[in-house]
């Protein structure tokens, strides 16, 4: 029998075929690890279209993660063809993303708003001025206080005001607020909740035991008005109870369909019996939600659970060298069949080394090897081109490590156009580009530093030694300091004080009326150059502006700001509204999933600075959107 990948067999048990050809209605299928939930799932859609003759259309399917949702869909599509492409398939979050789009206007959200990932959140967090080793704790405070389950500490509450704050300054909102909203729109206004259900038949939910409360709630005001809710889980079992799931709402969906189908699938097709036997007897203390349910086990395994102990992570890491050692000698297996699970990134990073130490091939989880910090990636680049040195592809591979992706790209597009090599247009680009340009600069320290690194590899004869220079200098991507501190800027026009300090100093732009700078201990002096470069006339009184002038000085400051910040921010604003000519413009192209800018997302994103009439720069990017591409976009 060949197996589907999901811990069953093509040939479905009875207790699944129970639960794939059930009668409409709320169904609940209970079971663990290895007993194909998400096969009866896949096989319960495949059922409603091909022997019940339900429009695809008509069919939502959840799931808890993005793999979840793509085997299903890769699945489906096996299954069903192109059929497939009309089913609903998402992840919650990703289906209240468009719930949001289509009516969050309701709730005072822009149609284009952010949403802020966790790279995002704590990058956040850091110019909040919280240390870089309390932001995921604190991230996960926020969640469970927002689920109502923990109440924030003084200190905690204050960084939460200023963290929502700042979102919502930028029109942003967090994964939390995805599912909060997405709730509050359904309590609020129940004829948009109504239109969203309304869109389906038949509910399909995944993996329901890691649902959070309100999560569980979205998804009975989605399955209410036709009952067709069909749910798979493990009552005994939830591994994201950190982030608020509760399995007890199993019990609750129960309560909800009352003429609920309660169906449990008896065999474990993936777990050997010694591990399953074990399992079982560890949570045979736990009180459970439906009765005890009798599940076995399919097949054995040649080898017995052993439990052991260590006094520290050396000791455990020496122990599993020495068993891996061991039987590989005995059996004669290639490295690839075996692997270590363990329970935090750092433990697999600790094994990681010992590994390496030992000789003995490894590969970490696909994000967590030690290759993949950004620190070694670039140590590892840079000693690649000292070893290789003059080799284009090394070259070009350690550029895209030090460049920004959108010159990267930029300068990728060249060279195919001009039909010429990557590293050829770099030191074109870093020819024809002017002093002054950042992009410039960038490409030209790039430049410089691969040269450097040759002339670094002739100087040492110790790898340590060279090692210890390379990483004693900047180290990753090249950022200028605004690129660095982006996140600060602020749009001039949000200011009063600032709108109005711009309006006086056009006015004495357009008269050529002198400006008349106050003594301010030095400050004087840096403000008359921000002004100078604008284009201003500077009073040659000190004290007395003469008719007609205007004084700038410590009255002119917003108290957020200070008065340097406020007349560069009313410089900006000078600049800005200031009537472009007609053959200087930014044009901005925009690819997306669908055509209904209500729910659309991003695909690609390209913009062309032109002055005079001659395009600028470039810039390209691809976006991975959170909802899936429609056909007729995919196919264009």
């Amino acid at each position: 029998m060949d197996s589907d990948g999901c811990g069953v067999t093509a040939n479905p048990s009875v207790a699944q075929l129970k639960a794939i050809r059930a009668a409409p209605g709320p169904v609940l299928v209970l079971a663990g690890p290895g007993a194909g939930k998400t096969f009866c799932l896949i096989e319960r859609i495949r059922f409603l279209v091909d022997e019940q003759h339900v429009d695809p259309r008509r069919i939502c399917a959840l799931t808890f993660t993005n793999k979840a949702a793509e085997e299903v869909a890769a699945r489906l599509h096996r299954d069903l063809g192109d059929r497939a492409e009309a089913v609903t398939r998402s992840t919650i979050h990703s289906l209240c993303v468009k719930i949001l789009r289509a009516h969050g206007e309701a709730l005072g959200l822009e149609r284009g708003f952010g949403i802020a990932d966790e790279d995002y959140q704590k990058e956040l967090l850091g110019w909040l001025k919280v240390p870089a080793r309390w932001r995921s704790s604190l991230l996960g405070r926020f969640s469970l206080a927002r689920l109502g389950t923990k109440t924030l500490r003084e200190e905690d509450a204050r960084h939460f005001r200023r963290y929502r704050a700042y979102l919502a300054k930028r029109g942003m909102i967090d994964f939390d607020d995805i599912v909060h909203l997405t709730k509050e729109l359904f309590d609020r206004f129940p004829a948009a909740a109504a239109e969203v259900a309304g869109g389906w038949d038949h509910l399909l939910v995944d993996e329901v035991q890691d649902l959070n409360p309100i999560q569980f709630s979205i998804v009975t005001t989605l399955g209410r008005p036709h009952g067709n809710v069909f749910v798979v889980g493990d009552d005994e079992q939830s591994i994201f109870s950190w982030t608020g799931a509760d399995p007890r709402l199993i019990a609750a969906f129960a309560n909800e369909f009352r003429a609920v189908d309660k169906i449990v699938l008896d065999e474990n097709r993936r777990t050997a019996g010694q591990i399953f036997a074990v399992a079982r007897r560890l949570i045979a203390s736990n009180v459970p939600l439906f009765g005890q349910k009798h599940i076995v086990a399919t097949h054995e395994s040649a080898y017995p659970v052993e439990a052991r102990s260590f006094p520290d992570e050396h000791a455990e890491a020496a122990w599993i060298l020495g068993d891996l050692t061991r039987d590989r000698a005995d059996s004669g297996l290639p490295w690839g069949e075996y692997a270590v699970l363990y329970r935090k990134h750092a433990d697999g990073s600790r094994l990681e080394g010992a590994l390496m130490q030992a000789g003995l091939p490894s590969r970490l989880a696909h994000g967590r090897a030690l290759a993949d910090d950004p620190v070694v990636r670039y140590l590892i680049g840079a000693l690649k081109v000292i070893a290789y040195w003059g080799d284009p592809i090394i070259n070009e591979g350690f550029a895209r490590l030090v460049l920004p992706a959108a010159v990267c790209d930029g300068i990728r597009k060249q060279a195919l156009t001009d039909r010429v090599g990557f590293l050829q247009t770099l030191h074109r680009q870093a020819r024809a580009r002017p002093r002054a340009d950042e992009d410039g600069r960038k490409i030209r320290r790039a430049l410089a530093a691969i040269q450097n690194l040759t002339a670094l590899g002739q100087r040492h004869r110790s790898l340590a030694r060279l090692t210890d220079e390379i990483l004693s200098q900047r180290v990753g991507a090249y950022h200028t300091v605004l690129e660095q501190r982006a996140e600060e800027l602020s749009d001039p026009a949000g200011f009063p004080g600032v709108v109005r300090l711009a309006q006086e100093l056009s006015r004495a732009v357009v008269a050529r009326s002198p400006v008349l700078i106050q003594a301010m201990g030095g400050l004087e002096i840096g403000l008359a150059g921000m002004l100078a470069g604008a284009g201003l006339r500077l009073s040659d009184y000190t004290t007395t502006p003469p008719a007609g002038g205007f004084v700038l000085g410590p009255a002119w400051s917003c108290p957020e700001l200070g008065l340097a910040l406020t007349v560069f921010k009313a410089l900006q604003l000078m600049t800005a509204t200031t009537e472009a000519a007609p053959g200087n413009f930014v044009a901005v192209d925009l690819e997306t999933t669908d055509r209904d800018v209500a729910t659309a997302e991003i695909v690609e994103l390209g913009a062309v600075r032109v002055r005079d009439w001659q395009i600028e720069a470039e810039f390209h990017a691809l976006v991975k959107p959170r909802v899936t591409i429609a056909a007729g976009a995919s196919a264009t």
